[in-house]
């Protein structure tokens, strides 16, 4: 049988523990968090980039005056 003096030190070494486990937890969802923003970041980057390639696509189509040829190959 534990004494309460020792039962209570078995139970704040618990308490530590958790708290440990608890701070451990909020840096690991940080970091994700962090590393999620990022990511949203770089997609749309990537978007503009491409939606940036699709209008010059398009300026240089007009430009050539080949609209006719991009038709042609789409339906074979």
């Amino acid at each position: 049988m534990l004494t309460n003096e020792t039962e209570a030190e078995k139970y704040r070494k618990e308490l530590v523990v958790q708290a440990n486990h608890i701070e451990l937890l909020k840096r690991d969802l940080a970091e994700l968090t962090q590393a999620s923003y990022a990511t949203i970041a770089k997609m749309k980057e990537i978007c503009d980039e491409r939606d940036n390639l699709k209008i010059q696509v398009e300026n240089l189509k007009a430009q050539l005056n080949i609209q006719h040829y991009w038709e042609d190959t789409d339906t074979a």
